[in-house]
């Protein structure tokens, strides 16, 4: 995610969990990735990600990032 905006990133991130498969591996392994991103408007777009793409499916992967990052040093994406 490259866009100079931060609003940008955060819903183009956060769009990949209503396109990837729900309830895939995949969505994890890719939103994933960006979960750990130095930007925190990225990170929260992630975090809505899982929660979009993973509702209902308690998936392992998913349930571990999404414990990560309510612990995370910014307000926002805990909140996520």
């Amino acid at each position: 995610v490259s866009d100079a905006s931060d609003d940008v990133r955060r819903a183009a991130v956060t769009s990949l969990g209503f396109v990837l498969p729900p309830g895939s591996e995949q969505c994890a392994h890719v939103v994933g990735l960006l979960a750990e991103s130095y930007n925190s408007h990225v990170r929260y777009g992630a975090a809505m990600a899982l929660g979009l793409c993973h509702c209902g499916s308690y998936s392992k992967t998913a349930l571990e990032l999404l414990d990560t990052m309510s612990k995370d040093g910014v307000d926002f994406v805990r909140q996520g």
